[in-house]
């Protein structure tokens, strides 16, 4: 199990020094961290990992601008003509670790460019990946307050809605832009922006 030793905030790198009694985690004293302890499913638990199936640190495709794109692994939909078909094994790629955190976050304004966070997959808010979705948009978020950040999900937001669990109403109250809903192969569209097939909807969640 890693334990992190900082994380970031308005004035900079800031150590944490309390721990959760159950996993040792270093934790923000808010209660996504403690829903994260009590629920044993601390995203720096070998066992317990996310897995990322790629980056793109300068990808001018997914969102408008220049965005930094992180594809989480695993994905139970299995849309017929997926675009990343290897993404949907959960254990395909590398562990989302601190370490790729921390590469992530000072990335995201490398050379002084203000990028965006893209999130995609796989299926970012599938129940395996909530808890290691919900870390990077946070401290993202705390580095650069004013980050735009896009997620791309089969569900349909209100299927994500249904499933009634905070750490989901969470990551959409900080999010900017959601992309949903499953993709269907003989609604597929190639001249829409941002998404696949028709069905899929552009939401603007700061609108």
């Amino acid at each position: 199990m890693r334990t992190p030793k900082y994380i970031y905030d308005e004035n900079g790198e800031k150590e944490i020094t309390e721990l959760c009694a159950e996993c040792q985690y270093s934790y923000v004293e808010d209660k996504w961290y403690e829903w994260m302890c009590k629920k044993n499913r601390c995203p720096y638990d070998t066992n317990k990992m996310s897995k990322i199936a790629g980056i793109y640190w300068d990808d001018t495709a997914a969102a408008p601008g220049i965005s930094l794109s992180v594809y989480f692994s695993g994905c139970h939909f299995h849309c017929p003509g997926c675009h990343n078909p290897e993404a949907q094994d959960f254990n395909y790629g590398e562990d989302f670790s601190f370490e790729k955190l921390q590469e992530i976050i000072e990335k995201l304004n490398k050379n002084g460019v203000e990028r965006r966070l893209s999130i995609l997959g796989g299926e970012p808010l599938c129940d395996e990946n909530l808890i290691a979705v919900q870390t990077l948009i946070d401290w993202c978020k705390a580095k650069y307050p004013n980050l735009i950040i896009y997620i791309w999900t089969g569900y349909t937001i209100e299927e994500l809605q249904e499933r009634n669990l905070d750490i989901i109403k969470h990551i959409l109250d900080t999010i900017d832009v959601l992309i949903d809903g499953r993709y269907e192969e003989d609604k597929r569209d190639i001249t829409l922006p941002l998404r696949g097939s028709s069905n899929q909807r552009i939401i603007n969640l700061k609108g």
